[in-house]
């Protein structure tokens, strides 16, 4: 899992802020991803402003459309 923050996204301090919060997001998912898969996020300035469940939600989301997570987790 790797993170890929652009300077369009704002200030070194925001940029890892936003790193933090996704690095996060990939270790609280980490045993519900599908073995055998690389994933790379690039998030969008959007997503610096968004309140913590609510990206949470959109992460989860976002990883089940993807087919990333493992069968007994999307059950």
């Amino acid at each position: 899992m790797a993170t890929v923050v652009g300077k369009k996204l704002g200030g070194a301090t925001q940029r890892n802020r936003c790193k933090r919060r996704f690095r996060e997001l990939a270790r609280l998912s980490l045993g519900r991803i599908a073995a055998g898969w690389d994933v790379l996020v690039l998030p969008k300035r959007e997503a610096a402003g968004v309140a913590a469940p609510r990206l949470r939600m959109a992460w989860n989301e976002t990883l089940a459309r993807a087919g990333l997570m493992s069968r007994k987790e999307t059950a």
